[in-house]
């Protein structure tokens, strides 16, 4: 049985954090990370798990609930889609910058 880095962390009970400092060192795409370091710079969004599926950058409520809603962001060759699980909204925006204040927004609704 292989103990990770991760799997510590949540043994300590602190996952959101160690899982932001792997991907901010592992992540190797550049719109991702660019991404990454721009959601990690907020300190409300910095509160979420982020996790990485099929090239959206995810941020789960709760790690053991996916059901408490995630804001999901997915950049495009030309936009950022950001959505909201739990109240549904979508925003497509054309920067980064724009993309975060959607996904500051869409934390707050829900």
């Amino acid at each position: 049985m292989e103990y990770d880095e991760l799997a510590q962390a949540r043994e300590d009970g602190d996952p959101v954090q160690t899982q932001w400092r792997l991907l901010l060192r592992e992540e190797t795409r550049p719109v991702l990370q660019e991404l990454i370091r721009g959601l990690h710079g907020d300190s409300g969004l910095r509160q979420f798990f982020p996790y990485l599926s099929m090239g959206t950058l995810c941020l789960a409520r709760d790690i053991s609930d996916r059901r408490a809603g995630e804001i999901r962001i997915t950049p495009t060759e030309t936009t950022y889609r950001v959505r909201s699980t739990a109240s549904g909204e979508e925003v497509e925006t054309v920067s980064l910058a724009l993309a975060l204040d959607a996904a500051r927004t869409l934390r707050e609704r829900s």
